[in-house]
């Protein structure tokens, strides 16, 4: 009697795993939202429905981007964080939001590595930082040279207050050894405006945001954040070879779903974003985009997060940039 009730446990239980286990194996049967954080038409949302498109052909489920602007990506990047997670809630983050912005805001509804499940790292771009033709330097050291003559008078933007532009900003400022005056902006496009405009001097923003304008010698390059000279602009020196070598840096985009999402579906997304960027097509689509794509596992992806959460909060405590920019 003892061993028929046993089996009766068993099978209970066998039958009540089953339809999880079936649901994990089908995902997805619907629709998959992809939130990105930031409005339509900036270089992360670009990257975002690249990856989308990509994913529903693989997948044969649509994948939807899901735009929730607002407070530095913060108040998307929190809704991802508190979505059901079933697999069918996603987050394309940059780095804002996930590491470089933390310390800027004093509440921001999330842990960014307990309350993400990382998929894989998806690519990354650099960046330059650019001038006018208005303004009477040409060369990073001349840069200096005549901010150091001139004491608060070269206008920096700030694109997005805690983006790692801006913090590479501060860097380059803090390290060079001068201080600009800081003028921050809702976002790129405003910031890019205004300096082709000669309202504001200098700019460090993403190459996908900036290489039109320099095509059409509009802004001119005076340093790139690339570990090498780019194909793209091969007369611009690289900050390293400038003497900046902390200036190596990039901004980055991650795939992630909310903590707890089942292990066979991260799994299942991670082998397929391996696939996807590794196609050809979609290499060609990033670089028309100004962007790099590459893939890291799940696991390494959440020690790069871990990594880049550490290395930019050093940098904004030894740059004192919330001076500048106290915590909102």
């Amino acid at each position: 009697m003892k061993r028929l009730c046993l089996l009766g446990v068993i099978a209970i239980l066998v039958n009540a795993a089953s339809p999880a286990r079936a649901d994990t194996a089908s995902w997805p049967e619907r629709p998959v939202r992809i939130i990105n954080a930031y409005p339509p038409g900036g270089a992360s949302d670009n990257i975002t429905r690249l990856v989308a498109a990509h994913l529903t052909t693989a997948l044969g489920q649509t994948f939807v981007v899901v735009n929730r602007p607002g407070a530095g990506g913060m108040i998307g990047t929190a809704a991802a964080a508190k979505a059901k997670n079933d697999g069918y809630t996603l987050l394309l983050s940059p780095s804002g939001p996930l590491a470089t912005a933390l310390p800027f805001f004093k509440q921001i509804g999330f842990d960014p590595v307990k309350d993400f499940a990382a998929v894989s790292y998806v690519g990354h771009y650099e960046m330059a930082m650019v001038t006018n033709n208005q303004t009477p330097f040409k060369t990073v050291a001349e840069l200096a040279a005549y901010a150091k003559a001139n004491p608060g008078k070269v206008r920096f933007a700030v694109p997005t207050i805690g983006g790692i532009p801006h913090l590479t900003s501060e860097l380059f400022q803090w390290k060079a050894g001068l201080q600009g005056i800081k003028v921050p902006y809702k976002g790129s496009s405003e910031a890019i405006a205004d300096l082709a405009a000669g309202h504001i001097d200098i700019d460090v923003d993403s190459l996908p945001a900036l290489m039109q304008m320099i095509q059409g010698d509009r802004l001119r390059p005076l340093a790139v954040t690339a570990e090498q000279r780019l194909e793209v602009l091969p007369h611009v020196p690289t900050f390293k070879e400038l003497g900046y070598p902390e200036l190596v840096a990039y901004a980055w985009l991650a795939l992630l779903a909310p903590a707890g999402t089942p292990a066979p579906i991260i799994d299942k997304l991670t082998r397929t974003m391996k696939q996807i960027l590794a196609d050809p097509a979609l290499g060609a689509q990033f670089r028309n985009a100004g962007a790099h794509p590459e893939w890291r596992s799940a696991a390494d992806t959440d020690r790069f997060i871990r990594d880049e959460v550490a290395r930019w909060q050093k940098v904004v405590d030894d740059a004192d940039v919330r001076a500048s920019f106290p915590a909102q």
